[in-house]
C-alpha cells in the first residue's frame, strides 16, 4: 500500500524476439470490479490469483505493468502489501509461491485522449486494450502469453449508463440503491488481457439470432447511438453471413451464447476483436445507401468478417508475444479476403487486394520501416500493425496454401488449419506452431518459407521464356535477385498458363521456384504460346519478364485469368505514362488505344470492366519511380487519360448513358456496385476537360443520385476545377443535406482537402477552426490531414513546402493528444528520400522539426529515427 521513491518514465527501449522469456509467475483467474462514478472517475478493483512458475527463484520480484492510475492500494492474501510504484510498473519485492493479489485504483476515462485502456467517447465508456492498453486499467501482466479466466462486475448509475457490456456471457444483473445497477459477466475461455473489453453507456441496439451447426442459438446485438439503429442493419447481416461462411469454409463454430458489436465514434483503429464484444469504429458499422458509398459497404462487410474470424484465429488461439502478430493477423486477413471474394467475386477482390498490397506494403518494403512479417525487434509495438504484418503475412499463407493444394490435393490447407485450431486451442502460439500444423497435417516440408518470415523487402523475380517448335516444348526460366535484405532465396510458387494464338488456354501449371534460378518445361505445346505468368498474383513479388507490348495487349484481351488481364493493361498504361513523363510530346501507341477500346467494347461484367479500364493511380505511378516528381507524373497520367477520352468519347458517353438506365432490385448486389463503378469511371473520363456539357452531366448525376456512390462520383469530377463554381455549389448542398451525419461529414471534410486547388491550404486552415473539427476525434483528424497528405499529392507536395509544414504542425500537436494517430500521420514523410531534390530537402526540414518536439512519443521516435537513417 506504500509508494516508495517513484522513478522517471521509461525511455524508448528496443525489444528483441530473442529475449523472450515467460513471466516468473502465472496468473490463472482474474476478477475485476468496475465502480463507475462518472465518465471522469472509475474505481477499479482487480483480484488475481498468481502462482510461481517452476524454476523461478524464491527471491524473484513480482513486477506488474500499470500506468495512469491514482489512489493505488494493494493487498496480498487479504493483508496490506508494500510495493514500489513507478510511472509504468508496480513491484513487490517478496511474495509467496501462491497468492491472491487485490489491487484498487482510480482512473479518469474522460481525460484519456490517447484512447487506449478505458476512455470516454460521447458520454459512453469503452476500451481499447490491444496492444498494451489494459495496463491503464489495473496493474497486472499486460502481455499476450498470460491467459486467464475473467469474471467482471460492473456497477454504475442506471440513467447515465443503462447498458453495461463485457466479454463472455452475462450471468447476473440487478438494481442497487441510489438509482444504480450492476451486471456480472463470465468468460469461460482463457484469454490475455489485450482481448478484454468493457462498454458502458446509453445505447440503442438491433438484435437477431444465429443458430450454429451444433444447434447453439446465439443472440447477436449491434449497439449504436439512439437513432442509428437502421444504419446498423447491414453490419448485422454481414455478421450472420460471416458466421455461416466460417463454419462452411473453416469449420470454425461460435462458442458462446451472445455476440455483441458496439459502434464508437472515437477509435484509433477500424475495429477490435475482443472476445464476444467487438468494439468498432462507427465508420465500419453504420451505413445506408444514401450516405455511404459502395466502398464503405464493402469495408464494413470485410471488417465485420475479419473481427469475427478472429474468434478462432486470434482469440481461441492467440499469439505468444507481439513479434507474432502476423500469426493472428496474417491468417485472419487470408480468411477475410476469401470471405470478401465469396461476397464480391474472385477477380474483383484479388485486384483490390493486390492494389492495396502494392500501394501500401510494397511501399513499406521499399522504405525505412521495412521489416519481416515477423519482426525481430521493435521500440513501439503500435508501429508494427503494418501492411507487412497483415497483407504480406496473408500472402505468405496464401503461397503455402497454393503449394499444398496443388501438390497434396484439394482440402490439404483445410486439414492444416483444422489441426492448428485443435492442437493449440486455448494457447498462446507462435508462427512455428502454425507452419508445423500445415506440415504435420500433410506430411510436407515448408521450412523454406521461414525465409519469408525472417527477411524484409519485396523479392524481384525475372521470367524468360523460350519455345522449341522441334520438340513442342516451352521452357520458362525463373530467377530471383539476392541483395542486402534478401540474402537467402525465398520459395516462390508461380502459377503459369499458356495461351494459344487463337486465344484459348493450352495448359496451366505451378512453377515452384525454390532456389536462385531454375527452369520449367511445358510439354506437348504444339504452337508458340503467350505465357500468362503469376496468375492470380500467386506470390507477392515484383515480376520482370520478356513479354512484348504485343504480348501484353494479347493477354489484356484474351487471358482467361481476370487478374492477369488487369495486370497487363496496367503494365501497358505505365509504359505510356513513363514515356510521356520522359517526353511530353511522346505519341501514344495506337495499338494500346485499340486494345483499351476492345475492353471498352467487351461484354465483360461491369465491375471487372471498370477495373480493366481504370488507369494506374497517381500513387502507383509515383511509387514505381526511383526518384519522383509528382507534378510531372500527374501531367503524364492526365495526358494519357485525355488521349483515351479523345479517341473514344462517343463510346464512353454511350456507355455512360446506357449504364444510367440500368435498374437493380438489390442496390448492393455485386452487379449493381459494378455498374456504379463503371459509370463513375466513364464520367471521370468525360470530365478530363470541363465544359458546359460535362458540368450539366455532373450536376444531373449529383441531383438525381439515389446512392452516395453516385453523388461522390459526381463531386470528384469537378473537385479540381477552379474555372467554375460547380464544386462549391454542390458542396454547400452536400453540407445542407448531411451536416448532422457524422460519417457523411467526414467525407465532406475529405472532399475539400483532397481537391487539387490553389485554395486548398487556406480551406484546411478554415476547416480545422470549425466546431465540427475535433483534434481528439481520430476519424475527423484522418479525414483532414490523412485525406490531404495521402489523397492530394499535388498540393501536399507543393513547391513552397507549405503542405509539409501543415502536416508537421498537426503531428506535433497530436503527439501530445494521441501519439498513435500522430505516428500514423507521419507515413507520407517516410519515403522522402525518393522525391526530387527540392521536395526532399523541404520534407527533411519538417521531419527534423518534428524530431525535436518536446516529449516526443516512442511511436514517433522510432519512425523518425528509421526514416532519417
Amino acid at each position: 500500500m506504500t509508494h516508495e521513491n517513484p522513478i522517471p518514465p521509461h525511455k524508448a527501449e528496443t525489444k528483441f524476439l530473442k529475449d523472450y522469456t515467460p513471466t516468473p509467475f502465472d496468473r490463472s483467474d482474474i476478477h475485476i470490479n468496475f465502480d463507475i462514478q462518472d465518465v471522469d472517475k472509475v474505481i477499479v478493483t482487480s483480484t488475481q490469483k498468481f502462482k510461481r512458475r517452476a524454476g523461478t527463484p524464491s527471491e524473484a520480484h513480482l513486477i506488474l505493468n500499470g500506468e495512469n492510475q491514482d489512489q493505488v492500494s494493494a493487498k496480498i492474501n487479504g493483508e496490506d502489501a508494500k510495493f514500489v510504484l513507478t510511472p509504468h510498473d508496480m513491484t513487490f519485492d517478496t511474495v509467496p509461491d501462491e497468492f491472491t493479489l487485490e489491487v484498487t485504483s482510480t482512473i479518469n476515462p474522460a481525460g484519456n485522449t490517447r484512447l487506449e485502456g478505458l476512455y470516454a467517447s460521447n458520454g459512453m465508456l469503452c476500451t481499447q486494450c490491444e496492444s498494451e492498453g489494459f495496463r491503464s486499467i489495473t496493474y497486472t501482466y499486460d502481455r499476450p502469453d498470460v491467459l486467464s479466466i475473467f469474471t467482471v462486475r460492473i456497477e454504475s448509475d442506471k440513467t447515465k449508463f443503462p447498458v453495461l457490456l463485457c466479454n463472455g456471457n452475462r450471468t447476473d444483473e440487478g438494481d442497487l440503491d441510489n438509482n444504480r445497477h450492476f451486471t456480472i459477466w463470465e468468460d469461460p475461455h482463457m484469454k490475455p488481457v489485450y482481448l478484454f473489453a468493457l462498454v458502458a453507456g446509453d445505447l440503442a441496439h438491433i438484435h437477431d439470432t444465429f443458430t450454429t451447426s451444433e444447434n447453439r442459438k446465439v443472440d447477436l446485438y449491434v449497439y449504436v447511438r439512439a437513432g442509428d439503429e437502421p444504419r446498423a442493419e447491414f453490419a448485422l447481416r454481414s455478421l450472420i453471413k460471416s458466421m455461416k461462411w466460417d463454419e462452411d469454409a473453416y469449420g470454425c463454430i461460435y462458442d458462446l451464447d451472445i455476440f455483441n458489436i458496439v459502434a464508437v465514434s472515437d477509435f484509433n483503429y477500424g475495429a477490435m476483436e475482443n472476445k464476444s464484444l467487438n468494439i468498432f469504429n462507427a465508420q465500419v458499422v453504420l451505413a445506408d445507401i444514401e450516405t455511404s458509398t459502395d466502398t464503405d459497404f464493402q469495408r464494413i462487410n470485410d471488417v465485420v468478417g475479419h473481427e469475427y474470424f478472429h474468434n478462432w484465429s486470434g482469440n481461441r488461439v492467440t499469439c505468444r508475444d507481439w513479434f507474432q502478430i502476423t500469426l493472428k493477423e496474417g491468417l485472419t486477413t487470408v480468411r477475410e479476403t476469401d470471405f470478401a471474394a465469396f461476397c464480391m467475386g474472385k477477380s474483383w477482390q484479388r485486384i483490390q487486394d493486390v492494389n492495396f498490397l502494392r500501394q501500401h506494403q510494397f511501399a513499406e518494403d521499399a522504405g525505412p520501416m521495412a521489416h519481416p512479417i515477423r519482426p525481430d525487434s521493435y521500440i513501439e509495438i503500435n508501429n508494427f500493425y503494418t501492411a507487412t504484418v497483415y497483407e504480406k503475412g496473408c500472402e505468405v499463407i496464401r503461397m503455402m496454401r497454393t503449394l499444398l493444394e496443388r501438390t497434396k490435393g484439394k482440402g490439404s490447407y483445410r486439414k492444416g488449419t483444422d489441426l492448428y485450431f485443435s492442437r493449440h486451442d486455448g494457447e498462446a502460439a507462435t508462427c512455428e506452431d502454425f507452419v508445423k500444423s500445415l506440415e504435420d497435417a500433410n506430411n510436407s516440408d515448408l521450412s523454406l518459407f521461414w525465409n519469408w518470415y525472417t527477411q524484409a523487402s519485396t523479392p524481384v523475380v525475372t521470367a524468360k521464356g523460350t519455345y522449341d517448335d522441334n520438340n513442342n516444348t516451352y521452357t520458362l526460366q525463373l530467377s530471383q535477385e539476392l541483395n542486402d535484405h534478401i540474402k537467402k532465396p525465398v520459395p516462390v510458387p508461380i502459377v503459369v498458363g499458356l495461351i494459344g494464338s487463337d486465344g484459348k488456354e493450352i495448359t496451366e501449371k505451378l512453377c515452384y521456384l525454390t532456389k536462385q534460378a531454375d527452369e520449367f518445361v511445358f510439354e506437348n505445346v504444339t504452337s508458340k504460346p503467350v505465357p500468362s505468368i503469376l496468375r492470380d498474383f500467386s506470390a507477392p513479388v515484383i515480376l520482370k519478364h520478356d513479354l512484348t507490348p504485343a504480348d501484353l495487349r494479347f493477354l489484356m484481351t484474351h487471358d482467361t485469368d481476370g487478374f492477369n488481364r488487369w495486370e497487363c493493361g496496367q503494365s501497358l498504361a505505365m509504359m505510356e505514362i513513363q514515356a510521356l513523363q520522359d517526353n511530353p510530346s511522346h505519341t501514344i501507341d495506337s495499338k494500346y488505344i485499340d486494345a483499351w477500346d476492345a475492353v471498352l467494347d467487351s461484354k465483360e461484367e461491369a465491375g471487372l470492366k471498370a477495373q480493366l479500364l481504370a488507369l494506374p493511380s497517381l500513387t502507383t505511378v509515383i511509387q514505381s519511380q526511383k526518384i519522383s516528381d509528382p507534378k510531372k507524373a500527374d501531367d503524364a497520367r492526365n495526358a494519357l487519360k485525355k488521349a483515351l477520352t479523345k479517341s473514344h468519347s462517343t463510346k464512353i458517353r454511350a456507355l455512360y448513358d446506357a449504364l444510367s438506365k440500368e435498374t437493380h432490385d438489390d442496390m448492393l448486389s455485386p452487379k449493381a456496385q459494378g455498374v456504379r463503378a463503371l459509370r463513375n469511371l466513364m464520367l471521370g473520363y468525360l470530365s478530363v476537360d470541363i465544359n458546359d456539357a460535362v458540368i450539366n452531366l455532373v450536376k444531373d448525376q449529383y441531383n438525381k443520385a439515389d446512392t452516395m456512390t453516385d453523388r461522390m462520383g459526381a463531386l470528384a469530377c469537378v473537385s479540381d476545377c477552379e474555372t467554375c463554381d460547380t464544386f462549391e455549389t454542390l458542396m454547400q448542398d452536400y453540407y445542407d443535406r448531411y451536416n448532422e451525419n457524422e460519417l457523411a461529414l467526414n467525407k465532406w471534410f475529405s472532399l475539400h482537402v483532397s481537391a487539387n486547388r490553389s485554395t486548398t491550404m487556406a480551406k484546411i486552415k478554415e476547416l480545422i477552426q470549425m466546431d465540427l473539427f475535433k483534434w481528439t476525434n481520430p476519424n475527423r483528424v484522418r479525414s483532414v490531414f490523412g485525406g490531404f497528405a495521402m489523397l492530394n499529392m499535388l498540393q501536399f507536395h507543393s513547391d513552397d513546402g507549405a503542405g509539409y509544414k501543415l502536416l508537421a504542425d498537426a503531428i506535433i500537436k497530436l503527439n501530445e493528444i494521441n501519439p498513435m494517430i500522430a505516428g500514423r500521420l507521419f507515413t507520407p514523410f517516410r519515403p522522402y528520400k525518393t522525391y526530387c531534390a527540392d521536395l526532399r530537402d523541404m520534407m527533411e526540414v519538417q521531419i527534423k522539426r518534428i524530431q525535436v518536439a518536446p516529449n516526443l512519443a516512442p511511436d514517433l521516435q522510432e519512425v523518425i529515427g528509421r526514416t532519417l537513417g
